[in-house]
């Protein structure tokens, strides 16, 4: 939230682009980046201030197309625009029923913490139809991967990776008539990838959704056991490399969603968070990693006590239970680093 408060104040100095730069160059994961994306372009779309490249590339991904109906022709930009900010407003700023207050001075831009979000029009106050605004929630939420996956080699001060297919290149080119296929290849790899992990947008999407919550949970098992095998073939992991580099994921996911329970979120929309569901699959991930090693292993003894913790908190959970699970998650990673030094110990002796 600071960083996204930040983002907001700074975005009419150093423009769209520049802005999103430094958010991606400040840290975090890929997915917050792309949700504080996706919020502001939700907010410069409504006044119109999103540069011309951006605003044609979004239509074009798959996911986006996918959320417009296939019955009919996709609808105006200008619409989709108005849905968004609409969606947003209601959604993530105040409770879908609520109206969006009044804006002090709309002459002024000083008088709101968030100048970005200042009501449009009358109409714009009002809060969308319920199903018109999931859809606008998806909508958004796409639009912010794909500005990130625009902005995020910028950040890293290289050139954005050269659009159009390479094997069409190899072949001597494509044809100058036909629309250029690179930008939505380009977009459609990136949004194979979880969208949002922020936590409570999600978390009301999927209240209503049974069926999109099962499919996000397969899509999110999908992803941690490709990314698993990338970063093995990659970096050369061993055995104990992937369970190091699993444990780090965990840490990650823990860390993160006890923040969310420090705030106040409901114990109901944890169990629902995305976050949770990343707990659990990189805990059955990790279960069949640490099942190579002896059955009295230290590590392994550790891991069953956290297994179990977690278990239980599926089933009963409790706030005491939470704190416990980040001591039992410390003891694990304390087995496998004692482990990693006797190993150290025993090559620097045999060397």
């Amino acid at each position: 939230m600071p960083l996204a408060i930040f983002a907001a104040s700074k975005i009419r100095q150093l423009g769209f682009e520049r802005v999103i730069e430094e958010v991606v160059r400040a840290g975090g994961d890929t997915d917050s980046n792309a949700s504080i994306a996706g919020h502001l372009c939700g907010a410069m779309l409504g006044a119109s201030s999103v540069p011309a490249h951006l605003v044609d590339a979004i239509p074009d991904a798959p996911d986006i197309r996918r959320v417009i109906s296939p019955e009919r022709a996709p609808p105006p930009v200008a619409s989709l625009r108005r849905t968004a900010v609409s969606a947003h407003r209601s959604a993530s700023v105040f409770s879908s029923s609520s109206p969006w207050p009044p804006c002090p001075n709309p002459s002024s831009s000083d008088d709101l913490p968030l100048p970005l979000l200042r009501p449009l029009s009358e109409r714009s106050r009002q809060a969308p139809p319920p199903r018109r605004r999931d859809a606008a929630r998806q909508y958004a939420g796409r639009s912010g991967d794909c500005l990130h996956l625009r902005c995020r080699p910028l950040a890293r001060g290289i050139r954005p990776p050269r659009i159009g297919n390479p094997a069409r290149r190899r072949m001597g080119g494509h044809n100058p008539k036909s629309r250029p296929a690179g930008r939505r290849d380009q977009f459609e790899d990136f949004l194979r990838q979880p969208a949002s992990r922020s936590g409570l947008g999600a978390n009301r999407r999927a209240e209503h959704l049974p069926v999109r919550r099962w499919w996000r949970s397969f899509v999110l098992r999908r992803s941690l056991r490709r990314q698993l095998a990338a970063v093995t073939r990659e970096q050369h992991l061993d055995a104990h490399g992937r369970r190091l580099w699993l444990l780090d994921q965990l840490d990650n996911y823990l860390d993160r969603w006890l923040a969310f329970a420090a705030l106040g979120v409901p114990m109901e929309s944890l169990l629902r968070d995305d976050l949770f569901l990343m707990l659990r699959h990189g805990s059955a991930l990790f279960t069949e990693e640490i099942d190579q090693l002896p059955p009295t292993a230290p590590e392994r003894i550790a891991w069953q006590t956290f297994a179990q913790l977690l278990a239980n908190f599926s089933g009963a959970p409790s706030t005491s239970s939470m704190h416990e699970l980040r001591k039992s998650l410390s003891a694990v990673r304390v087995a496998h680093q004692h482990r990693s030094h006797i190993a150290t110990s025993e090559t620097a002796n045999w060397t």
